[in-house]
């Protein structure tokens, strides 16, 4: 240990908490959207993720559709999995399964009919990005 590392440790231990947590690290994904019968757009994820114990968990994503945003809402992360509910003017269940590329493809559907199927796919930046 430095003493760099101990002056930062001290400063973080004499003030609040939350004022030496890390901030998230947002990161801009790209994919697109195929709404019920239309043509794929493209679409802009900004991805807000909490970096630990060397990994990254993803918080928050809001998906970006001409410019409206549209947040996922009751998201909840699984191994390979991401779910989460999404209204664009009907709530829809979302369910993206990881990639073999890093990227998570999957459909929304209405919960009820399982109709109005609406795809998706997300697709991190690389490294060098």
């Amino acid at each position: 240990m430095n003493v760099r590392y101990y002056a930062i440790l001290a400063i973080c231990l004499s003030l609040p908490p939350m004022l030496c947590a890390q901030e998230p690290k947002i990161v801009i994904w790209r994919g697109q959207i195929t709404l019920p019968d239309q043509q794929p757009q493209r679409a802009r994820y900004v991805v807000q993720l909490k970096e630990e114990d060397g990994g990254a968990t993803i918080q928050r994503v809001t998906m970006y559709l001409n410019e409206r945003p549209f947040e996922f809402t009751e998201l909840e992360i699984k191994p390979g999995t991401l779910n989460f509910s999404l209204d664009t003017g009907n709530s829809r269940k979302c369910e993206l399964k990881a990639q073999d590329d890093g990227a998570f493809a999957g459909d929304c559907v209405l919960p009820d009919s399982g109709a109005n199927r609406i795809a998706l796919t997300m697709v991190p930046p690389k490294p060098n990005e």
